[in-house]
């Protein structure tokens, strides 16, 4: 037997798939795929389930090519599922490794976690027959984890807020992260450590009540050939809009070594 038929799709490994699974059955058989055959306007996807906008664009390529044509999409699986188009409607959403974004080095990183998660829930869960979320984890005893099976948001918070309060983080305390960041490392490096002791200074001159974290390599410590360090300064909003206020202009430099002042910083990467 001789006979061709065509897939609208460039995968390669779906094509050499298709090729493998009917070839075992009807030998000599040829899959096309799109790189094969001259171009077509592809048709808008109207239906609202995938295996009805598979078949549209299955007519639509026999129309073009002429060639018996196999009808595919990469959500067939979710109807099989019951569920829609798209991931907003989808009845079922996975996590893997969620472990991932929960340890690092960042007061949020638990909060982040609790609310990536919350996300995926409610788009599993928008459609009429509502839906399933499988995380994995190597923790699962993790109060984000816990709170957010249970889509409780005010447990979490309360939990969250109390793990906040010694060491202090926001919202029990006010950060500035002053990040240094250059070219070369150890110009970064020592601009750091010259920037911990003015603080340093400053803090004990006027007797404020701060706490000075520092100098350290950021998490990301480097980005886009820049190298990162930084001073984290820990107190009462007040005290920090003072040190902020003052030490802003004082610290713009021209030069290859930058510093940035974050006031209320989201992130301590």
């Amino acid at each position: 037997m001789s006979a061709r038929v065509f897939l609208a799709s460039r995968n390669a490994k779906k094509l050499e798939e298709m090729q493998r699974i009917l070839g075992a059955h009807l030998p000599g058989i040829e899959v096309l795929g799109l790189d094969d055959v001259p171009a077509y306007d592809e048709p808008a996807e109207t239906e609202p389930t995938f295996h009805g906008n598979a078949r549209i664009k299955a007519l639509a390529a026999v129309a073009a090519t002429g060639l018996p044509s196999l009808a595919d999409d990469s959500g067939l699986c979710v109807d099989a599922l019951n569920g829609m188009p798209g991931v907003l409607s989808a009845r079922w959403a996975g996590v893997v490794d969620a472990d991932t974004g929960l340890y690092l080095p960042d007061f949020r990183a638990a909060e982040r976690t609790f609310q990536l998660l919350a996300q995926v829930a409610g788009r599993a869960g928008r459609g009429p027959k509502g839906g399933r979320v499988l995380v994995q984890t190597r923790h699962p005893g993790h109060h984000a984890l816990l709170w957010s099976a249970r889509h409780d948001v005010e447990g979490f918070l309360r939990e969250e807020r109390g793990l906040r309060e010694s060491p202090p983080y926001p919202p029990v305390t006010a950060l500035v992260n002053l990040v240094v960041s250059g070219a070369n490392e150890r110009a970064v490096g020592l601009r750091a450590a010259e920037l911990a002791d003015w603080c340093g200074a400053l803090l004990e001159r006027y007797a404020l009540p701060v706490t000075l974290l520092g100098p350290a390599p950021c998490p990301l410590a480097r980005i886009k050939d820049r190298w990162r360090w930084h001073v984290v300064l820990k107190g009462p909003g007040e005290a920090l809009g003072r040190i902020v206020r003052y030490a802003a202009p004082r610290l713009a430099r021209a030069g290859e070594v930058r510093v940035v002042v974050d006031r209320d910083p989201v992130s301590l990467l």
